[in-house]
């Protein structure tokens, strides 16, 4: 018989090859496996026994599925039909609409899928989150034993929200913890892939995107993929996605002289509500020791208000053709915006 969450109306949650479904009885000793491999980075204190998971799945897990408001919601993740990881929404309040993410996967697979199955992970946890059960926040409490992961929580969106020292001793050194957080609508982030072709080219030709272009001249779909293809294989050019559930904007940096020049553009739909200035100052936080310079047209307001508003002061003004051009420059970044 298919288990159910009473609390959910949709089920399973899929992307691509991998799949969350409510957690099955089957898995239970692969995790109850993972879990005793990996219990130093767990608030685990002591091996399970094979007696204590069959107790916490019969005693525990079969009464979530029938319940309105859980404090827990487990899947197990799947490649396929093969269990490769589990985790869910865990302590879940849901007066103040917030969650903490567990995640644990097959230790195998940690040195080559680390990165991927997180990644997916936390995209398919998200949806469970913010779509179906109407949290506003979710976090991650971790040790910081592992370093590889970090990264993952800044790509996905999440912010380093506090550090609690010393929380644990391993190997005679004390270990801090690090919860990371994430609000619904907060900017998440991918590099640009060659899939996004054709979303780079329909925000691209918009007339008033092309307006506030330097080069203002339209776009043919065959021009767009050259240029789209040459930066994709330029080792100087890097590209970023921006997504808020769907994506929002697209930002690329070009490195000029050890210089980096920002380029953006924000989806039609998304202007007015922030998304430029967010995604200027995510690229200011993740590159701090960069030097950015940015080239703005006299008439785009819009784009001299976010420089201004992140410090960036004006080198110099230029003029090509009839258009009169502002040269912006950041020097450094302060850290404390």
């Amino acid at each position: 018989m298919e288990i159910t969450y009473k609390c959910l109306n949709k089920q399973i949650y899929t992307d691509a090859e991998f799949s969350l479904v409510p957690i099955r009885w089957e898995d239970r000793y692969k995790i109850m496996q993972w879990r005793n491999e990996q219990i130093f980075h767990l608030r685990q204190n002591k091996k399970l026994t094979v007696e204590e998971q069959d107790a916490y799945f019969e005693n525990v897990i079969s009464n979530l599925f029938e319940q309105e408001q859980p404090d827990q919601i487990l899947f197990s993740m799947l490649q396929g039909e093969t269990c490769i990881a589990y985790g869910g929404l865990v302590h879940i309040d849901w007066k103040d609409k917030n969650a903490e993410i567990s995640f644990v996967m097959n230790t195998s697979l940690e040195s080559e899928k680390f990165n991927t199955l997180w990644s997916v992970y936390l995209e398919l946890i998200e949806k469970v989150a913010f779509s179906e059960i109407r949290l506003n926040k979710i976090f991650t409490y971790s040790y910081e034993v592992r370093p590889k992961l970090y990264p993952i929580l800044y790509q996905a969106g999440f912010i380093e929200k506090e550090r609690v020292l010393g929380v644990i001793k391993l190997n005679n050194k004390s270990i801090d913890g690090l919860i990371h957080m994430k609000r619904k609508g907060d900017l998440s982030y991918r590099p640009v892939e060659y899939s996004d072709v054709q979303l780079l080219f329909d925000w691209a030709t918009d007339s008033s995107t092309r307006n506030n272009s330097i080069n203002s001249k339209e776009i043919t779909w065959g021009e767009h993929v050259k240029w789209f293809n040459k930066k994709m294989n330029d080792s100087k050019s890097t590209m970023f996605l921006f997504k808020k559930e769907k994506p929002v904007g697209v930002l690329r940096l070009d490195e000029v002289n050890s210089q980096f020049q920002i380029s953006f553009s924000v989806d039609r739909k998304q202007r007015g509500k922030g998304i430029g200035n967010q995604m200027i100052r995510f690229i200011i936080k993740k590159f701090p020791e960069n030097v950015f310079l940015a080239k703005v047209l006299e008439s785009n307001r819009g784009s001299h208000r976010i420089f201004l508003k992140n410090k960036f002061i004006v080198d110099s003004v230029s003029k090509i053709g009839n258009k009169i051009i502002t040269n912006y420059i950041k020097e450094e970044f302060d850290g404390n915006y």
